[in-house]
């Protein structure tokens, strides 16, 4: 099996989701995560973000998301305060 990050239908990916939330990005900075097998650096994108909604999920505010540095490797791009 392979990851796959195709898009789906937006209620199929409510239903699929742990986290459902509306919120604005605040900040961005590349970190790491670890090491790969090979002892490689593991980067991700750290989005710093202010929460307005949360439809679905825990009962406390979430801060920072993660995700991959490309879009290549199923990572997503945020607009952060406008700029992009």
């Amino acid at each position: 099996e392979f990851c796959s990050c195709s898009p789906v239908h937006p209620q199929q990916a409510f239903c699929n989701a742990d986290v459902v939330i509306r919120a604005k990005a605040v900040s961005e900075k590349e970190v790491d995560s670890g090491n790969d097998i090979y002892g490689n650096p593991i980067k991700r994108i750290q989005y710093e973000i202010k929460q307005i909604k949360m439809f679905k999920g825990p009962d406390k505010d979430i801060e920072f998301i993660y995700t991959a540095p490309s879009s290549a490797v199923c990572g997503v791009s945020l607009d952060v305060g406008g700029k992009k």
